[in-house]
């Protein structure tokens, strides 16, 4: 009695055992990435009659036979013949990760099971606006992304000039900026899973107006009666307002009455550049002009002082008396009659005269 029970015992034991045999062909596993459709197949060699059979993802039952079990409308079974035992998902997720699972059901189990993989494009949920600072105070720029695998940051300083790589973490730790961290900077997240996304962040410096020296000469010769400017070429951030004061010392203001003076300000690259028009130039406008740059960083002065450029007056060179011919010699040379010593003469004068003048003027 008791040997047949153990033979019982026994018995049972092996026919719930589960064996993987060639009546189901090996699975690969498959690797997706999410949003796409994947089709996973149990090639089966149990004979031409029909074999009990079922699908399982990690430990849920997913078809039983033809049944199934979840309401998950993106799996569908597409074969279910002796042979073959195929189903699908569609747009597949993370959450379809895992071990799929194909079993037959004879005298014993028989199983093959493959791992489906699901990676996910990278996306950046965390990057950092964009920013307006003072000159010196710290800065950190951040950028974060999610995505399977990991991404990997970089950094690049793209504006002025493109840099290489300046960092491959989360975080980019700029320290105490100063008027050259300004620009465009560049965020990349990349997993090799799709294309790589970017996100750019525009830094901005505030600094207090400068002006270039070289660039704006303090002494200014010009001449009387042209259109004329004298100008002043800062930097700064934000671009610098500027004032006039004229050299009778009032503060320059746009007026119907003094229609000659006009002031135009430009943009080129980093300078502003604030242009001081006179239409025309006459002898009074001579003198000192104070050019004054400010922003909410604080201000800045140059002057200029503006000169008479004295312009010798036009006349025919005095070789042409001296070669000039007169008909009536009788010898072809040159005529030194009192007549053209006194044109000479008074030629000189003339010049002279002209000359004292335009200075006195």
């Amino acid at each position: 009695m008791k040997s047949e029970l153990l033979f019982g015992i026994c018995v049972t034991v092996f026919v719930l055992h589960t064996v993987n045999a060639n009546f189901i062909a090996p699975m690969k596993n498959k690797t997706v990435t999410q949003g796409e459709d994947v089709v996973i197949s149990c090639k089966i060699s149990a004979g031409a009659s029909y074999v009990k059979r079922s699908w399982t993802h990690k430990s849920t039952v997913i078809f039983a036979n033809g049944n199934k079990l979840p309401k998950d409308r993106r799996i569908t079974l597409l074969s279910n013949e002796f042979n073959e035992y195929t189903m699908q998902v569609k747009n597949v997720n993370t959450n379809d990760e895992g071990y799929y699972t194909c079993s037959l059901y004879l005298n014993l189990t028989y199983k093959s099971t493959m791992h489906l993989t699901v990676n996910v494009p990278p996306q950046l949920t965390d990057v950092s606006e964009d920013k307006t600072v003072d000159e010196h105070d710290p800065v950190i720029l951040r950028c974060i992304a999610f995505g399977k695998p990991q991404p990997r940051i970089t950094w690049r300083h793209l504006v002025p000039s493109a840099d290489g790589v300046r960092a491959t973490s989360k975080f980019l730790p700029l320290g105490s900026v100063k008027r050259g961290s300004a620009g465009i900077y560049e965020c990349t997240a990349d997993n090799g899973v799709s294309s790589p996304v970017t996100r750019s962040i525009r830094l901005s410096v505030n600094y207090p107006p400068e002006i270039d020296e070289t660039l704006s000469p303090t002494t200014v010769l010009a001449p009387k009666g042209q259109t004329f400017y004298i100008e002043c070429v800062t930097s700064g951030f934000p671009d610098p307002t500027f004032q006039w004061v004229m050299s009778d010392g009032k503060t320059f203001k746009k007026q119907s009455s003094n229609e000659r003076f006009n002031v135009l300000t430009t943009k080129e690259g980093i300078n502003t550049i604030s242009k001081f028009y006179f239409s025309p130039l006459q002898l009074s406008d001579y003198g000192n002009y104070t050019c004054i740059a400010s922003n909410q960083m604080g201000r800045v002065n140059t002057t200029i002082a503006l000169s008479r450029k004295i312009v010798p007056p036009t006349r025919p060179p005095p070789g042409d008396l001296f070669n000039r011919k007169w008909t009536g010699d009788g010898n072809g040379g040159r005529n030194n009659s009192p007549l053209a010593k006194t044109l000479l003469s008074k030629h000189i004068l003339i010049v002279i005269v002209t000359s004292v003048l335009a200075f006195l003027l």
